[in-house]
């Protein structure tokens, strides 16, 4: 098989139907099967590929067992390769999500910049609405900052039924999805229908990639194995605002500079900065961050 720029990581049944599955998604894979695939075969799969020299700019893990990829994988990135996750336990697991690949292959445009209605999150929202617009405005995109002081709940899930490139969110949030808009739950956002998937979202929140609370499927990850988003970024548990700050203000700079043009490269980019900083707390932060979805995904 020729070696690709995604390293691919499943169990050996899976790993069988899996070549086919990813026709026209733009992903150029090499898929390594997990024998006993668990916590420590894992880890030593992603140690024994990523030695060294090697060819791969992303890692996805695809897994009948979320809660034990999870803990396996510690942080956004192994070894500084961004790593997601994609949930299934067989081969047409996938339908829904490599649909929506095939269909975000060229991003929209838009972005939109969501933020529950508490003066902290709005002003956090708004600045990232305007380093957006600073960075990729000249590449074409159209920012819009729907704050829940502004819209409601129904015409933000509308709206992201037509789907964007990047949507990013800042609020609290639980394991049923997000505190802002009066609750926003996955009810919501099935009600209406998809027209267009949503490449990349970024959730500064708690709790919506949860796989380990016993609270059934996250909020984030129905997004993605819906097909109704490609990549969902977040933390995997509760956070304290206090770290996550410092995460925002590096996401915010990486925004108004621009220069990242993928989920993978902006990953990269907050790795890089939360570990310049040199404080325990903010790096422990994000490396409670995952990835659900494509590691690559462009957005922009």
């Amino acid at each position: 098989m020729q070696r690709g720029r995604l390293l691919l990581l499943t169990s050996p049944r899976l790993a069988r139907g899996l070549e086919p599955v990813l026709d026209g998604t733009g992903l150029k894979a090499t898929i390594s099967p997990v024998a006993s695939f668990n916590r420590r075969t894992l880890r030593a799969s992603l140690r024994r590929h990523l030695r060294g020299e090697h060819p791969y700019r992303g890692v996805l893990v695809v897994t009948s067992s979320p809660g034990v990829a999870m803990r396996a994988i510690q942080g956004p990135c192994t070894q500084g390769i961004p790593t997601g996750i994609v949930v299934a336990r067989r081969p047409r697991d996938l339908d829904a999500w490599i649909d929506g690949l095939r269909r975000v292959r060229h991003p929209s445009p838009k972005m939109g910049v969501m933020s529950m209605w508490n003066p902290f999150y709005l002003a956090w929202g708004e600045r990232f609405a305007r380093s957006l617009r600073r960075g990729y405005g000249p590449l074409g995109a159209r920012v819009g900052f729907w704050g829940a002081d502004r819209i409601y709940s129904e015409s933000l899930c509308a709206r992201l039924a037509r789907g964007v490139g990047l949507g990013v969110y800042a609020g609290h949030g639980r394991v049923r999805g997000w505190s802002g808009y009066r609750g926003l739950r996955w009810n919501h956002v099935e009600a209406v229908r998809q027209v267009s998937p949503q490449a990349c979202i970024i959730a500064l929140t708690c709790d919506t990639l949860n796989f380990n609370s016993g609270r059934g499927v996250p909020f984030g990850a129905r997004w993605v194995m819906s097909g109704r988003c490609a990549s969902y970024l977040a933390p995997a548990s509760s956070v304290p605002v206090e770290p996550l700050e410092p995460i925002g203000d590096i996401l915010a700079g990486a925004f108004r500079r621009g220069r990242c043009h993928t989920l993978a490269a902006l990953v990269r980019e907050v790795e890089s900065r939360v570990r310049a900083l040199g404080r325990s707390d903010v790096l422990a932060s994000w490396q409670k961050f995952r990835i659900l979805g494509n590691p690559l995904q462009r957005f922009i």
